[in-house]
């Protein structure tokens, strides 16, 4: 498996190289540490189907106190961090290894940080805890619900994958 970090934009440092436009990714949202190794694993499966690499995108929200490119949390801490995060999950589908990168995105919210680095028609695998009190009521949706839901409407090819944890509080009844 290679992983390569890229900075944020405004850093100091030249950007990623530009890749050749017929190179598709698949994009997978960190949406935290269980749902992400999940949808890295269900990333790499599609990964391997379409010869596509894999670019795990971190939306790290600056405050607007703060320079956008001076977050509150150290920028070696977090790629340390999401390093380990991609060289635990398997990224290996039947023994073949999938190039996955690992992108942290300095922006204000979520949504700008997204439209900074989607490109149109997105393939995209959120990874989401098992929620089995949620009903259809619009106030009882998920954060990742509707950002999956935002993404769709937008244009993009959204996948969502469930980890088998259950969220904070709720009850499983199994």
């Amino acid at each position: 498996m290679q992983m390569k970090f890229s900075e944020p934009e405004g850093a100091g440092v030249a950007p990623e190289p530009v890749r050749p436009p017929w190179t598709m990714e698949v994009h997978v949202l960190y949406t935290g540490v269980a749902s992400t190794l999940a949808a890295l694993r269900t990333a790499a499966q599609f990964a391997q189907g379409l010869g596509a690499r894999i670019r795990l995108l971190v939306l790290e929200t600056v405050p607007y106190p703060l320079p956008v490119d001076r977050p509150e949390h150290d920028l070696a801490f977090l790629r340390r961090r999401f390093r380990a995060l991609v060289e635990t999950s398997a990224l290996d589908s039947a023994g073949t290894p999938v190039e996955a990168t690992a992108e942290i995105v300095l922006c204000r919210g979520t949504w700008e940080g997204l439209e900074k680095r989607l490109a149109r028609r997105s393939v995209i695998v959120i990874g989401r805890r098992n929620n089995n009190w949620r009903t259809r009521a619009l106030w009882r949706w998920t954060a990742e619900d509707r950002l999956a839901r935002r993404l769709r409407s937008a244009g993009h090819h959204v996948v969502r994958t469930s980890c088998g944890v259950p969220e904070h509080g709720a009850r499983s009844f199994q």
